[in-house]
């Protein structure tokens, strides 16, 4: 009897510790299972603040942090709000970080200026707003609370406006970039090339560009994705867009009231007034000081070849009134004199017609009409300065040389930019933003 009852007991600790040990891996398999379940809920969060914050980081990086923390707060991680920590200061291991990320190598750089894509963290750790996940079994085994990490990246396509524009829809080498050590910059916008050719953007040499984005409806030449210095993210197949000048009237004037030609050489100073100038204005060696206002410019166009142009509020409309003779009238600005153009703002015809009112503070200092495709030329010096967008919606422009405010905007049918010299475009946030398109990339 007395055996039977040693047996017993001893079944009854073997039975006990079994029951420990199941209670354990039950406990285990329950705080884990919590754990994962508190994992994913971060995970959720950190993805839709991230996606939420993005849609804002190319406009304003303050407002897409605030809308990240807005977005998180709408989830719930066991149980709590799902804080972020605005980060301010753009810490690399903060909750809400803006930066740049490249898609080729799949990095996120924190301290870009040029940002594209937004970084989330959401925490439930010992240093985050919310406390770390408290275990319901793991005190048992010594384990108290279980420290929860999840992140995601969200770039951004998209959300800004077109510095730079090439308009032709077909033709080949619409935007044709060439030279050695040169580069175009567009600073604060994109560059669009709306030809549909498989050729429609060009190079030679190893030329560099600097944008945000460029959008190409078509494709590109052999080469141009690995011998162009592109810095920025490149699109293909994308939709073309309109003209943001489009409705931008054409201004009138009357051709009985002609001011004839004006030359400037031989170190003069000239001042001319607006109006209709059926000759054009040529600039070789002096100073023409350009009264604000509307100029009509025939003949030869403006050409200014060496001397000093100071402008300021104007805009010089160029016609070709006889396109079958022998003088193209276009734009011909080169050579190292300084030239000094902005336009005139609020923009306003004296002879008609009204300007629609959201254009009106649009600065077009140059402007070559729609039927004139006469190709023209650009070339900045350090000593060039435009303020406004170039508009020439029918013809080639040639730019090159070096200026680091060569415009604020650039409007062509096609664009063929040369050189060893840099040209900067700071777009003035003037033309509609592109559609933003945020989506995940870790």
């Amino acid at each position: 009897m007395k055996l039977i009852q040693e047996e017993y007991g001893i079944s009854t600790v073997w039975i006990a510790l079994v029951l420990m040990i199941l209670i354990g891996f039950v406990g285990l398999a329950i705080d884990t299972g919590y754990g994962v379940w508190t994992g994913q809920q971060l995970q959720i969060a950190a993805d839709a603040a991230a996606l939420g914050g993005g849609r804002a980081i190319k406009a304003d990086v303050l407002e897409a942090r605030a809308k990240a923390v807005e977005v998180a707060l709408a989830n719930v991680a066991a149980g709590e709000f799902v804080q972020l920590d605005v980060n301010i200061a753009n810490a690399a291991d903060g909750d809400i970080v803006v930066g740049r990320y490249d898609r080729s190598t799949q990095t996120f750089d924190p301290l870009a200026t040029r940002v594209n894509a937004i970084k989330v963290v959401a925490r439930k750790t010992d240093t985050s707003l919310n406390s770390p996940l408290s275990l319901i079994f793991g005190p048992i085994f010594g384990f108290d609370t279980w420290q929860l990490t999840r992140y995601a990246i969200a770039m951004t396509k998209g959300g800004l406006g077109a510095g730079v524009i090439a308009l032709d829809p077909n033709v080949p080498c619409s935007i044709d970039i060439r030279g050695t050590a040169g580069l175009l910059s567009v600073i604060g916008g994109a560059i669009v090339v709306n030809s549909d050719s498989p050729d429609a953007a060009c190079h030679a040499g190893l030329p560099s560009v600097v944008a945000d984005e460029m959008y190409i409806v078509g494709g590109s030449d052999g080469g141009f994705d690995t011998k162009v210095n592109f810095e920025g993210d490149l699109y293909y197949d994308a939709d073309p867009v309109p003209d943001p000048l489009a409705l931008l009237p054409e201004p009138n004037w009357d051709p009985a009231n002609d001011l004839g030609a004006v030359l400037v050489d031989d170190g003069a100073t000239i001042t001319v007034t607006p109006g209709y100038y059926s000759g054009g204005i040529k600039v070789r060696n002096g100073t023409l000081n350009v009264m604000p206002g509307i100029y009509i410019l025939d003949g030869i166009g403006l050409d200014d070849n060496g001397g000093n142009l100071f402008a300021d509020g104007v805009m010089f409309y160029v016609v070709d009134s006889t396109p079958l003779d022998d003088i193209e009238s276009h734009i011909d600005i080169r050579g190292n004199g300084i030239i000094q153009i902005t336009g005139m703002v609020p923009l306003v015809y004296p002879d008609g017609p009204a300007v629609p009112s959201e254009l009106a503070d649009i600065s077009v200092p140059i402007f070559q009409a729609r039927d004139n495709t006469n190709d023209s030329r650009i070339l900045g010096t350090a000593d060039f300065s435009l303020d406004g967008t170039i508009y020439m919606p029918a013809a080639e422009l040639e730019i090159g040389g070096t200026s680091e405010n060569f415009a604020t905007g650039l409007i062509a049918n096609t664009i063929y930019e040369h050189g060893n010299g840099v040209l900067m475009i700071n777009y003035d946030d003037q033309f509609a933003r592109l559609p933003a398109i945020v989506f995940l990339v870790e």
